[in-house]
């Protein structure tokens, strides 16, 4: 048998087998992308905030300030839920803004099971609180994604008209954290095309030492979103440690590099 020959008769049952595993992390790649920890607050939180979207409640944490400049639209990382990101809201509103953050399906309050879609509906809830309910102007928004919250971040901005787009430890897509490159005929979280649709400036801040998130998957976003991006490598961070490692100042340089805020410092790494 010549060797063209075998090869024909085996790619059916190769390209079965893919047809398999394709099918397969169709049905898991949720479950293997979220990670949601036991809720860590009540309905006592205070700031706690109820938004609907087709799945069902959406919980948020609101965190507004008078006069505000506008207002933040933070989307958390893994295993943690908006209780955990109390601290970051005020430190928007040092900056002078309101802040929300979202908890996606089946994390802290809001209703559901966690997946990509569930998650953009929440960031679609999100979206609706500030510019309906709160009647603040698309101009006047920042969206804010952390690890896996970029997701949601990127879609969003790819499909809505914010001021800015800030970006910490964002990656190319969900799978390819793993992977590297694309092997499924999905993409989950897929970052790199819809940072390329968002027409917004973007602000992209990653460690070098992400231990999480390799550093490289920061830089691809960054490139893939062009002249519009600012790209802030933080020196010797790891994943978990990115956002408590920046002052006030340096949040005041990653807002100016999307055209918002006030001028500073920065002072993260080289």
């Amino acid at each position: 048998m010549s060797p063209g020959r075998g090869f024909r008769k085996v790619l059916p049952a190769v390209a079965a087998l893919w047809a398999l595993v394709s099918l397969a992390a169709c049905v898991s790649v949720d479950k293997l992308m979220f990670h949601p920890p036991q809720p860590a607050y009540g309905e006592d939180l205070p700031g706690l905030v109820r938004m609907e979207d087709d799945g069902g409640g959406v919980a948020g944490l609101w965190s507004p300030v008078d006069q505000a400049e506008g207002a933040v639209l933070f989307f958390h990382g893994n295993a943690e839920d908006i209780r955990h990101h109390a601290a970051t809201l005020r430190r928007f509103n040092r900056l002078g803004w309101s802040a929300l953050a979202v908890d996606y399906p089946g994390y802290g309050l809001s209703e559901g099971k966690p997946t990509e879609k569930g998650a953009y509906r929440a960031a679609e809830a999100g979206w609706r609180f500030l510019t309906g309910a709160q009647g603040i102007a698309p101009e006047r928004i920042v969206v804010c994604g952390f690890s896996i919250g970029t997701g949601p971040a990127c879609w969003l901005a790819a499909r809505r008209e914010p001021a800015g787009l800030l970006l910490f430890a964002p990656f190319k897509s969900a799978p390819r954290v793993v992977t590297g490159v694309r092997v499924l005929p999905f993409d989950p979280f897929p970052n790199l095309a819809n940072v390329k649709r968002a027409k917004c400036p973007v602000a992209v801040v990653h460690g070098t030492a992400d231990d999480v998130i390799p550093f490289r998957h920061g830089l691809a976003v960054a490139k893939a979103a062009g002249d519009r991006c600012v790209f802030f490598s933080v020196s010797g961070v790891n994943h978990n440690g990115l956002l408590g490692a920046l002052s006030d100042e340096d949040w005041r340089l990653v807002f100016e590099a999307v055209g918002v805020g006030e001028r500073g410092r920065w002072d993260g790494g080289e």
